[in-house]
C-alpha cells in the first residue's frame, strides 16, 4: 500500500555516511560512497529478481567483490578498492541495459533507493540522517528512503518514502510546512506546528500525533489524528480533528471519518523468546492480535528498532494473525486497524520479541575444518572478522563468504541490521561437506 513505510535502506545509507564522514581522505570517501551505491543497487536487484538463479549468482559474486573492497579500504588500498567497486558498477550497468551475456533480457531495478534530496534553493543534494529545518527548504525522498527530523520542543517528524515536503517558516518553536505528496507523521510535543495540505491548514495542539498521506491521485488523501487534536481551516470552513478521526478527500469531496481504535496484541508479548538453531536459520513466529470492532483489514509492522526506522515486514491483511520468518535478533512489532474507507487508525502499543541461538562455542561434524585465532572487531554496525583454518576450507560469516588466503588465513566484513546483543557465526566447510561452526556473542552500539 502507498502509505507503507520502508526505512531500512535509508537508515543503512545514513549510518555508512556517518561511519566514514569523519575520517579518511577524499578519494577513499568517494570510493565508499560508490560502494554504498553499488550495495543499494544490489538490494533493489535482489527484490526484483523473481527467483532467477543467474541473477542470484550475479548478486552473490558482486557482494563478494564489495566485501573485498571493504577490506582494501581498511588496509588503505584505495586504488584496489576503487577497481573492485568500478567493476561491480559497470557490471550492474551492463545488466541494466540487457548486455550481460549470462542473463537473458533486461532486469528491472525499480526506482532509485536510499536517497534523500535536500534543496535549499541552491540546487544542493545530500545524504543526512538529521536535517535541521530551514525556511525555504524542500525535502524529497526516494522510493526506498525516509528521514527523521528533530523539531523544536522535543517534537519529531518522519517523512516517508516517495514524499515531498516544503518548510515554509521556522521561528523559535514555531514551524509551518507544506506536504506536497507522500507520507508524513508529526509527533508534536510543544511549541506550534502548522501543516498545510490540499488548501487546508492544520494547527496541532500538543501533545498530538498527526499522519498526512497523499497518493499519486487525489483519491484517498487524508489527514488523521492518532492522538491529541488539531484545529483546521479550509474552503471557508473551520473544524476540529480529535483522536482517532480523519479528514479525507474522495475526488472533490471532503469527509470526516471516525477511525478504529488500536488493536490489542495477544502474542508474542512480554519480550517472549524463540529458539533458533543458528544465526542464519529462520524461525516461524506467529503474531496474533484482536480488536473489539469489526474491521476489513489490518496493517502489521515488524522492525529492528522500536522507532520503526528499519521495518522488515509491513503487510496489510484481512486476518488477525500472521506468521513471519525471523532470524536471530531482537524485534519490535505493532498493528493498526484499517477503516472501511481505507484509512488506517492508531497503532497498538509496541511489543518486543527475541529470537536467540544456542550459547557461544564451537560445534563440529566429524573431522570438520578447525577454526583458529579468531579475531572480531566491532566498528559501529560492522564486524571485521579474521581467523585461520585449513587453506582449502570455505569460510562464511553470517552467510557472507570470507576472503581466503593461501596460508589459510581469512577475513570478512559483515554488517548488522540493529544495535544490541548480536551473534557472529563462522562456518568452515570442506569439499566433502564436513563443517565446523563457531558462534560468538558480540555487543553492537551505534
Amino acid at each position: 500500500m502507498w502509505w507503507e513505510m520502508n526505512l531500512k535502506y535509508a537508515t543503512s545509507a545514513v549510518l555508512l555516511v556517518l561511519l566514514f564522514a569523519c575520517g579518511g581522505n577524499n578519494e577513499a570517501n568517494k570510493v565508499r560512497e560508490q560502494l554504498m551505491n553499488a550495495r543499494e543497487q544490489l538490494e533493489l536487484l535482489e527484490s526484483n529478481k523473481d527467483g532467477n538463479p543467474d541473477v542470484r549468482a550475479f548478486i552473490d559474486e558482486s557482494r563478494h567483490k564489495l566485501s573485498e573492497a571493504d577490506l582494501k579500504l581498511i588496509e588503505d588500498d584505495t586504488s584496489g578498492a576503487r577497481e573492485l567497486v568500478d567493476h561491480v558498477l559497470k557490471d550492474l550497468e551492463r545488466l541494466r541495459r540487457g548486455e550481460d551475456v549470462r542473463i537473458k533480457g533486461k532486469i528491472g531495478f525499480g526506482a532509485s533507493s536510499g536517497l534523500v534530496r535536500v534543496d535549499r534553493g541552491l540546487g544542493m543534494e545530500q545524504w543526512t540522517p538529521e536535517i535541521k529545518p530551514e525556511p525555504g527548504m524542500t525535502i524529497e525522498t526516494g522510493v526506498r528512503s525516509s528521514i527523521h527530523l528533530n523539531l523544536a520542543a522535543g517534537s519529531r517528524m518522519m517523512i516517508g518514502s516517495s514524499s515531498r515536503v516544503h518548510i515554509d517558516r521556522v521561528q523559535g518553536e514555531h514551524l509551518n510546512l507544506s506536504v506536497d505528496e507522500g507520507l508524513v507523521v508529526v509527533n508534536h510535543r510543544g511549541g506550534s506546528t502548522e501543516v498545510a495540505f490540499r488548501d487546508h491548514k492544520f494547527k496541532l495542539d500538543p501533545p498530538a500525533t498527526m499522519e498526512i498521506a497523499s497518493s499519486d491521485s487525489s483519491h484517498g488523501d487524508y489527514v488523521s489524528i492518532q492522538s491529541g487534536r488539531a484545529e483546521w481551516v479550509g474552503g471557508g470552513i473551520t473544524g476540529t480533528l480529535s483522536s482517532n478521526q480523519s479528514l479525507t478527500w474522495d475526488g472533490d469531496g471532503r469527509v470526516l471519518v471516525d477511525l478504529p481504535s488500536a488493536p490489542i496484541l495477544d502474542a508474542p508479548v512480554g519480550n517472549q523468546s524463540f529458539p533458533a538453531t543458528s544465526v542464519e536459520s529462520p524461525v516461524n513466529v506467529k503474531f496474533d492480535w484482536h480488536i473489539r470492532q469489526p474491521v476489513p483489514s489490518y496493517q502489521i509492522q515488524v522492525a529492528n528498532t522500536n522507532r520503526f526506522e528499519e521495518i522488515i515486514k509491513d503487510t496489510v491483511l484481512p486476518d488477525n494473525s500472521l506468521q513471519v520468518e525471523l532470524t536471530a535478533g531482537v524485534y519490535f512489532w505493532r498493528v493498526r486497524a484499517i477503516s472501511d474507507s481505507g484509512i488506517p487508525g492508531t497503532f497498538s502499543p509496541i511489543s518486543q520479541v527475541r529470537v536467540e541461538v544456542a550459547q557461544s562455542g564451537t560445534t563440529s561434524t566429524s573431522d570438520g575444518p578447525k577454526i583458529y585465532d579468531t579475531q572480531i572487531e566491532i566498528i559501529a554496525d560492522t564486524a571485521i572478522v579474521k581467523g585461520r583454518s585449513v587453506k582449502d576450507a570455505v569460510i562464511s560469516v553470517n552467510g557472507v563468504k570470507a576472503v581466503m588466503n593461501m596460508d589459510g588465513t581469512f577475513s570478512v566484513i559483515v554488517n548488522f541490521k540493529r544495535a544490541g546483543t548480536q551473534w557472529v557465526e563462522i562456518i568452515a566447510r570442506d569439499s566433502r561437506g564436513r563443517e565446523t561452526i563457531s558462534r560468538h556473542k558480540v555487543e553492537v552500539e551505534y
